[in-house]
């Protein structure tokens, strides 16, 4: 008998005992083997709806995961169980209705629309309708997995801003997500472990689910700021395997980090100098590289841009200037002076310009070098003033370190014979030597912009945003939620034009 057949009579009882009509609109709970069963077919036709929609951003193939999904159960429903929406869709529709507090909008992932499919699904009297039913199954499916990725791997591709972030090499498997889904006891869980595991980025999320907690509302420009730091963090690695370096530019400060057991453990924290605010290219960019090299003492090739900007005034002008500080010339014939004649030929392109170890070396007296296409590397700093500075946007773009010696001894602390007092007796030496970090554990460097952060205080501190990237990661976002082009990203730096481009 279908459910149609068995709610006739009980309707035909009531008006014949004289119920009120609202009391024949109540739900008939039925038994689940009585239900009619969702059509694979409808189910296979809203799959194919779904892939000719083009109303909304398909980030990381969602409409072709979608596909494989419900091709590999033979298009049967994961959702929606004899006409009922089950446990985890009930579950997903409460993440996704709280997307806010992960510094995403629900409304892009169809939240109230899917709420409201659902609650009139729990509460249906019997009438079969197979199309609506599909079209919540494969709808609450797309928005699940949408919002996986989204809270995974960001809804911004790094390089439409300009910078060296590469995707990341491990994205997410979406059709496996979905089953997982569609069987978890705990949905919401499942979802969050895909999000990243950084200290600040699970400190953010705190922050940000307080902040939107109605007894304690917030101002709306600190929610959107989590929101960007957030996203900028999902940019990394969920949780990188292998040591790894973090530079944030905003907060002129370099982390480095060990994964353990318990999670990545912060090893070291030390202040930096970044790229100078008011010159675009002295900036310094946003790029991801692996370590190769710790350079003792280092020569420093100046770059033709930073000598014409900054030293060749001096250098022509005042007599002793570069002895003092230890600038010579070099070329085919051997080392020169800098003098009138031989700068008029480093001018035509013959010769170097170099800077010589010792205290004046822009460099320090160690170096961390890697394959870049930035132009840009991590060094020691004979400016120790600047490190005790609020604003530290003093560089022509490289990260200049506060505690070189102890990144030395933490990235070396592997290869045998590397003790701090060996490696402060190099940076004591008058010679340069490089000396290659062992392959299996070359850290890898990520270089981030995060306005927002958690202190160890538990109190949310909104940081300088000295090169305007706020502004142009909002803009970038309003258009990724349509699918718009981007406007006004600016071009990747090119390729070095020597070993220490930037200083």
């Amino acid at each position: 008998m279908t459910p149609i057949a068995l709610a006739l009579p009980l309707v035909m009882a009531g008006m014949a005992s004289g119920e009120p009509l609202e009391a024949l609109a109540a739900p008939l709970h039925l038994p689940l083997d009585t239900r009619s069963p969702l059509a694979a077919e409808a189910v296979q036709a809203e799959v194919a709806r779904l892939g000719a929609d083009l109303s909304w951003p398909d980030r990381r193939g969602v409409r072709a995961a979608v596909a494989r999904f419900y091709e590999a159960r033979g298009f049967t429903p994961a959702f929606v169980d004899a006409g009922l929406p089950t446990a985890p869709a009930r579950a997903l529709v409460e993440v996704l209705l709280r997307a806010g507090e992960r510094g995403l909008a629900p409304e892009d992932y169809r939240a109230d629309e899917l709420a409201d499919e659902v609650a009139d699904l729990s509460v249906r009297v019997a009438l079969a309708d197979d199309a609506r039913d599909a079209e919540l199954d494969v709808g609450l499916t797309a928005a699940a997995l949408r919002y996986a990725g989204d809270v995974r791997h960001g809804r911004v591709e790094p390089r439409v801003l300009g910078h060296a972030i590469p995707t990341d090499p491990q994205p997410l498997d979406l059709p496996a997500l979905a089953e997982a889904l569609a069987e978890a006891r705990d949905p919401a869980a499942r979802l969050a472990a895909v999000e990243p595991r950084w200290p600040q980025y699970l400190a953010l999320v705190r922050a940000l689910e307080a902040a939107h907690d109605p007894t304690h509302a917030a101002p709306p420009d600190q929610v959107e700021r989590i929101g960007l730091a957030l996203e900028r963090w999902r940019w990394l690695p969920a949780e990188p395997e292998r040591p790894t370096i973090v530079v944030n530019v905003a907060a002129y400060r370099l982390q480095a980090f060990d994964p353990g057991p318990d999670g990545l453990a912060v090893a070291l924290d030390m202040p930096v100098v970044v790229g100078k605010a008011d010159d675009q290219d002295r900036r310094t960019p946003l790029f991801e590289a692996r370590l190769q090299n710790v350079v003792f003492n280092p020569i420093w090739d100046v770059p033709r841009k930073v000598a014409t900007r900054d030293l060749l005034p001096r250098l022509a002008t005042k007599p002793g200037f570069a002895t003092r500080l230890g600038y010579y010339l070099e070329g085919p014939g051997g080392l020169e002076a800098v003098t009138p004649e031989s700068l008029a030929r480093w001018e035509a392109g013959g010769l170097r310009l170099r800077q010589r170890q010792g205290p004046a070396n822009a460099l320090g007296d160690v170096a961390f070098m890697f394959p870049s296409e930035t132009n840009v590397y991590l060094h020691d700093s004979a400016d120790r003033s600047l490190f005790s500075k609020a604003r530290r946007t003093f560089s022509s773009g490289c990260v200049r370190l506060g505690d070189a010696a102890g990144l030395a001894a933490w990235v070396l602390r592997g290869t045998p014979g590397w003790e701090p007092a060996r490696i402060h007796a190099w940076m004591m030496k008058s010679e340069e030597s490089w000396h290659a970090i062992a392959r299996d554990g070359r850290p890898e460097v990520w270089v981030t912009y995060v306005t927002a952060e958690v202190g160890t205080d538990g109190a949310l501190r909104l940081l300088d945003d000295p090169y305007g990237e706020d502004e142009r990661l909002r803009r970038v976002l309003r258009a990724s939620r349509t699918g718009a082009p981007v406007l006004g990203a600016h071009q990747e730096r090119g390729r070095p034009e020597s070993r220490w481009t930037k200083s």
